[in-house]
């Protein structure tokens, strides 16, 4: 799709060449024939999901909407697109449209040429249509607003509807668009209908219509080619259309002051000032990383393929900076996380946000408001695809309060609806796809520093900090099986920490909130069994089954979440003592520690709880929390079948399903969107003790040979990204006679064999679904020679005392160009500076033979482990590869030993 915005925008421009909101579909396909107009999207970029709460502009010769839809056709070489600009020349009817954006609010400009540019004959009139996307539903309402003057108004309200939770249910708030235009119209009303074939109804001076079964109603606005260009500003709101007004002025109302700009027209109409600031913004972004060839690339093949890899680069860090997005107002105004019931929240923004965007309130602010305050709220986490290498790349170069608003705005999720959501979206829990892997995203950020321990985010505030309409209230639980909503309303102000150990430890008694998607699906049958049964149809799921790929990601939840608590125990065990939580029913070891004065040999089967209160004995019920999760975090081995040497689906009595017709390659129910081979190797926390069950160090490096040069690895798709870097893991002498045929020297040619097959400059950039950037991301990161395999586990050293954890650690490889600066943002840990790193490689000549790492050297000092800790690579300094047409199998021999 485009997507023509600041990053993470709340509603950018996107050309349309679908018209409606369906499930799976992109408002543009860059081969589509026609060209529908321009939409004001929501669209997760590249995912299987649907639009929301859009609207969309079209210039038209005509009423007939089915005509005006079918109109233009696309022509590419009238078209240029651009992160901050789109601009399109429309060749049957002789109009130019261009459009610009901000974070809401947008730029839409017209002109009809009085002198035709193309052979279609010239016009006097044309119009502008206005309607929303909702043709799936057709529940969207149209207004006009002072029609016959210089003050035209349009309004849209678009219904939001959700897909993954009850597939399709309105999701309680709308889209509201506002459009402003610049000059008054010749003509206006509103026209109906074309859905059932019906002619279309026309209203002239009508000033509002709803859609029907019959079709959208559309505002129609007529303009006289004669008078010039038609400029409309537009901004969106998800609480009502006074809002959408508000962020248009917050946004658009200042640009004409940017001393970067000399403009003297009205500044929310002037697309110019737009395009530069937008584009300001980008450059600044996206130059954050400096790449280029060698001083040594002599040859014009070489530097037509460093272009190519150029533009492949930052398209691909264009792309990992879209989602998730702000949903929030200028004022700081979202609905709540609530199924029914919503109501208006504020963000209350500190004093310390540097957002361009939000408007601060005027006066001092309460503790209590400090310690709840966030910037900006944000949404449409696509977080089964983007924890993988998105959520470690947005670490590495987004400002620390950036990361901290979208960690706030998951934390409040959790507080509005009492649990953690699994996969939020259209602002709403969703049941969408497998793990819990918000837990991932906090734990990385907070294991990298970027979310102190001090925060109240993670553990809530202090009792005394604690608003008085926010305080500590208990979880509803309900034991009913009808559909009734829990009657206990109001926020809960525990932190993250909480809810990502509640939703590892507790499934919802409310039958409710279990069928709407909050908590871990099929958690009591994993904890029972030490994974999910195949007896377990988990039915009310969006995905039903895939009880293997579950108990996988479940483990390696459950590996970060012990993770995280460790951290938290160390770092600020006197306020953790402090925590008042309600732990009823968690599914807590109770052998693990003396949490009530019980002997300690009690029964210590995985489905026994703890029913008290953890304030009875906080650290004594922390430290069994922490073995518990321990524990859990080994049941991946309950589905890996040793006698194959594969994962497998497996019964409640234990045994192994297809014994006699297991074939890896199948697709089988019990795995998410791939086959055994590529989900097999999902153990990222443990990859040593999961190489042991695949026969050690010989067979498990045969076993990737395998993988690879049979071709069953598929980029298109996510559960296998981390598979390439699992080579560095291997321990081996580097002589073939010791039987390991692999290790971390073959990283380099099949990262870039993956990265010259499955990504390219071209409209067919990528092999798969973007979802959400996560392509985008291992891209990027595969190209500066680094990638996390283990996101939110942390750097684990058992030659320290405390077995402390730190901030995760990197596989390395050979980056993609020879000459790269890295400009970090500032840190606390850098004293506010910000940190650049350079990276330099020597001896490849920018050719696809030389890819072998021969030595590496780290700011001078030799660096043969082919693992780097989060804290080197944030000092910065310089990296110098020396490369080779031969692999160096010494380097890196060692595998993850050298970081012991």
């Amino acid at each position: 799709m485009l997507n023509i915005g600041v990053p993470f925008a709340h509603t950018p421009w996107s050309a349309q060449t679908r018209s409606n909101e369906n499930k799976c579909e992109s408002p543009y396909y860059y081969f589509d024939q026609k060209w529908r107009g321009m939409r004001r999207t929501h669209w997760m970029s590249g995912s299987c999901v649907i639009d929301y709460g859009t609207a969309s502009i079209l210039p038209s010769l005509t009423l007939d909407l089915q005509d005006a839809l079918n109109y233009h056709s696309m022509n590419h070489s009238n078209e240029k697109t651009h992160p901050s600009y789109y601009k399109m020349f429309l060749q049957e009817s002789n109009i130019e449209v261009e459009a610009s954006s901000d974070n809401a609010a947008g730029i839409f400009r017209s002109r009809l040429a009085t002198t035709p540019k193309s052979t279609a004959p010239a016009s006097e009139y044309y119009y502008l249509l206005f309607l929303a996307s909702d043709s799936m539903y057709n529940q969207s309402s149209v207004e006009i607003k002072n029609g016959s003057t210089n003050e035209v108004k349009v309004v849209v309200h678009s219904p939001v509807h959700r897909w993954y939770q009850s597939r399709g249910e309105y999701a309680n708030f709308d889209g509201h668009h506002v459009f402003k235009i610049d000059r008054a119209p010749v003509e206006y009303g509103i026209i109906h209908g074309y859905a059932s074939g019906d002619s279309t109804v026309i209203e002239p001076n009508a000033t509002s219509g709803s859609s029907s079964v019959n079709g959208p109603a559309v505002v129609y606005l007529k303009f006289r080619a004669a008078d010039g260009d038609v400029t409309v500003a537009t901004a969106c709101s998800f609480i009502n259309a006074d809002k959408a007004e508000l962020n248009l002025n917050a946004e658009l109302g200042n640009i004409q002051n940017n001393p970067l700009h000399e403009h003297t027209q009205d500044s929310v109409f002037d697309l110019q000032a737009l395009v530069d600031q937008t584009t300001d913004i980008w450059e600044k972004q996206l130059s954050s990383f400096q790449v280029g060839p060698s001083v040594h690339a002599e040859n014009t093949h070489a530097y037509e393929e460093y272009h190519n890899n150029t533009v492949v680069f930052y398209t691909a860090l264009w792309h990992s900076l879209l989602l998730p997005r702000v949903i929030s107002d200028a004022d700081g105004a979202y609905w709540s996380f609530t199924d029914n019931n919503r109501t208006i929240q504020y963000t209350q923004p500190s004093s310390q946000s540097q957002s361009q965007t939000i408007l601060v309130q005027e006066g001092e602010k309460s503790e209590c408001d400090k310690s709840l305050s966030f910037g900006q709220y944000y949404d449409d986490f696509s977080m089964w695809d983007i924890f993988r290498a998105q959520v470690p790349l947005l670490h590495l170069i987004l400002p620390t309060n950036t990361v901290r608003d979208m960690v706030a705005s998951l934390v409040v999720k959790a507080q509005q609806g009492h649990w953690m959501p699994i996969f939020p979206a259209w602002n709403s829990y969703t049941g969408e796809m497998v793990g819990d892997h918000c837990a991932v995203w906090i734990a990385d950020a907070v294991l990298k520093g970027l979310i102190s321990t001090n925060d109240p985010l993670l553990l809530g505030p202090t009792p005394t900090q604690q608003c008085p309409n926010n305080k500590n209230i208990e979880s509803t639980v309900i034991d009913t099986t009808d559909n009734t909503i829990p009657s206990t309303t109001g926020a809960e102000a525990h932190g993250a920490l909480y809810y990502t150990l509640k939703n590892a430890l507790l499934t919802p008694v409310s039958h409710y909130e279990y069928a709407h998607s909050r908590g871990r699906r099929a958690l009591d049958s994993h904890l029972k069994y030490g994974y999910i049964p195949l007896e377990d149809l988990i039915l009310e799921s969006p995905h039903p089954m895939q009880q293997v790929s579950r108990s996988l990601e479940y483990a390696y939840d459950d590996f970060v979440l012990a993770q995280l608590l460790q951290y938290v125990m160390e770092k600020d065990s006197e306020k953790l003592s402090q925590t008042e939580w309600d732990t009823k029913g968690w599914h807590v070891d109770r052998a693990a520690s003396s949490l009530t004065g019980a002997d300690s040999s009690a029964d210590s089967s995985v489905d026994s709880s703890v029913d008290s209160s953890v304030s009875a004995s906080p650290m004594a019920f922390y430290r069994a929390t922490l073995d518990t999760l321990r524990e859990h975090s080994t049941y991946y081995k309950n589905v890996i079948d040793t006698s194959v040497g594969f994962i497998r689906g497996r019964h409640a009595n234990g045994s192994f399903t297809c014994p006699d017709t297991f074939d890896p390659t199948i697709y089988y129910k019990w795995i998410t969107e791939t086959n055994v081979w590529q989900y097999t190797w999902f153990v990222p926390h443990d990859v040593e003790s999961m190489m042991e069950l695949y026969g050690g160090s010989a067979s498990f490096a045969n076993k990737l040979n395998t993988f690879f040069d049979k071709g069953y690895y598929n980029h298109g798709n996510e559960p296998d990204h981390h598979t390439v870097y699992l080579s560095a893991y291997i321990e081996h002498s580097g002589d073939e006679n010791d039987g390991v045929l692999g290790g971390a020297w073959q990283i380099p040619s099949r990262v870039r064999s993956i990265i010259k097959d499955q990504y390219s400059a071209s409209e067919r950039g990528l092999s798969g679904n973007e979802d959400a950037g996560q392509m985008s991301a291992w891209l990027v990161l595969s190209s500066l020679g680094i990638y996390q395999v283990c996101p939110g586990c942390g750097t684990q050293s058992s030659s320290s005392e405390s077995n402390s954890v730190g901030g995760g650690e990197y596989v390395l490889n050979a980056p993609l160009f020879d000459n790269i600066t890295v400009i970090f943002p500032a840190r606390e840990a850098s004293d506010g500076a910000s940190v650049s790193l350079r990276i330099l490689v020597h001896n490849r000549h920018n050719t696809i033979e030389d890819v072998y790492i021969q030595s590496m050297h780290i700011n001078g000092v030799s660096q043969e482990c082919a693992f780097v800790t989060h804290s080197t690579v944030m000092k910065g300094g310089v990296w110098e590869y020396y490369m080779g047409s031969a692999p160096n199998k010494l380097w890196g021999a060692q595998g993850r030993k050298c970081m012991i």
